[in-house]
């Protein structure tokens, strides 16, 4: 479950990057970027993994996705099956927060969008209406050319910001990976770590000697960079896990709780509630409705 941190290049006479994939399943993987990102799913269903938040998506899914917030969207299983003839298909527009410049973004008229992209660090989904103007929007971008690029992304970026039904997909106390590109590297190596072992022990001992400081020195470096203390995260990445495998139901809830690295059940369900508002069994419940992917509803 590592997040992989993806550079994104733009082409040469454009300022932001607009790609159409379509393949049999997405196969990007859990990642982040400084770029927010706009996806349009046009066909495909499965799982959405963004932040700490893990939501069904279906044809249509328009989603924002804030700087730095670690996500991926992972395709049903039959997707995956070798007579398959099934297709996915999406239209990915990433873009610079500071695109415009500083002082564009200082505008009065600017200030709803600044708010959307602060809100889009947890990331959000659009649903009814406002889903359907957004498609026909996002739609527009292959091919597009010129200035009306820029122009067309300000639109959707204003509908978005005028939505009141938006859904906030990550839970409130969720602060993403804030990358400073000075020590890009000391988080990824500590990232990396916590990824690999989650499922064990770990003390604020043994990661701050990976970064070779003092336990008092990580503590504040860690917290000015994900807005959170250390035990949050590992908590938030360990019920990001059991959430994966209780989706998968291959394993037993006693199982999930000690393979994502929870010492005990009751811990496990307390550290589950305070990040998911609710508890295993009925996460599992909620997102195991297979019914639901086949009336393609969301």
């Amino acid at each position: 479950m590592k997040p992989v941190l993806e550079k994104i290049i733009s082409p040469a006479d454009q300022s932001f990057h607009v790609r159409v994939f379509e393949e049999k399943y997405f196969t990007s993987p859990w990642h982040f970027h400084p770029e927010v990102e706009i996806l349009l799913v046009e066909n495909g269903y499965g799982t959405r993994f963004v932040g700490d938040s893990v939501m069904n998506f279906f044809p249509g899914d328009v989603s924002i996705i804030g700087s730095n917030t670690p996500h991926v969207f992972l395709c049903h299983s039959d997707f995956y099956k070798s007579d398959s003839t099934r297709m996915a298909k999406a239209i990915c527009i990433q873009f610079n927060e500071l695109l415009w410049g500083r002082h564009f973004t200082e505008l009065a008229e600017y200030k709803p969008i600044k708010e959307l992209l602060e809100t889009s660090l947890r990331g959000i989904r659009f649903v009814k209406n406002t889903a359907s103007k957004l498609e026909e929007k996002i739609c527009q971008f292959p091919g597009k050319q010129g200035i009306g690029r820029i122009g067309l992304l300000l639109e959707i970026l204003e509908i978005m910001a005028a939505d009141h039904d938006k859904v906030i997909l990550s839970s409130p106390n969720y602060g993403n990976i804030k990358i400073n590109y000075k020590d890009v590297n000391r988080m990824e190596l500590l990232i990396d770590f916590v990824f690999k072992n989650f499922s064990r022990e770990i003390s604020i001992a043994e990661v701050a000697a990976i970064l070779n400081i003092s336990r008092n020195s990580f503590c504040r470096y860690f917290k000015t960079r994900t807005n959170k203390v250390f035990s949050e995260f590992l908590s938030e990445v360990r019920v990001g896990n059991a959430c994966k495998l209780l989706i998968e139901n291959k394993m037993s809830i006693s199982q999930i709780c000690y393979e994502s690295g929870f010492n005990n059940m009751s811990n496990f369900y307390r550290q589950f509630k305070n990040v998911k508002h609710i508890t295993p069994s009925e996460f599992q419940k909620k997102y195991l409705n297979y019914r639901l992917l086949e009336s393609g509803n969301p």
